[in-house]
């Protein structure tokens, strides 16, 4: 049976040891796919991340702390972390106006950027004493 991103897709990332693939069919939707097969056919979903409320237009996958952070149309964010062989989403509010159209995590996967249509990028870190992510915008001056 073939994997149902074949039809479209939107966004992907792959993890670390490149076994598994992060992708977006262009929708709201994010699957994690095994991909150890080199036939693209044999591939199998083994996740459904669900949170977006609309397409979802970045993903990207830290190699450094094996988190995904995912962006939206909805303008949001989620970083997802794997704990107890399941995916838990962790909310970003952007605070942007715009669509965010990428996401790109830092080298050592303590921050991330989000791309938007609005003049301002949020950069995000974690922080502890609250347990959640923050953006910080640098806007265009």
């Amino acid at each position: 049976m073939e994997p149902s991103f074949l039809q479209n897709v939107g966004c992907h990332s792959w993890n670390k040891s490149h076994d598994q693939l992060c992708v977006s069919p262009g929708n709201q939707e994010v699957w994690i796919y095994s991909a150890k097969d080199e036939n693209v056919k044999n591939w199998k979903k083994l996740y459904e991340l669900e949170g977006h409320q609309m397409t979802v237009t970045g993903i990207d996958w830290s190699h450094a702390t094996d988190s995904i952070a995912t962006s939206s149309h909805d303008r949001n964010a989620y970083v997802w972390k794997k704990q107890d062989a399941k995916w838990k989403p962790t909310l970003v509010v952007l605070r942007i106006g715009r669509a965010a159209t990428c996401v790109k995590w830092s080298p050592n996967g303590q921050k991330f950027a989000v791309g938007s249509g609005s003049k301002q990028i949020p950069v995000c870190h974690y922080e502890p004493s609250q347990d959640m992510w923050v953006a910080k915008m640098i806007k265009k001056a």
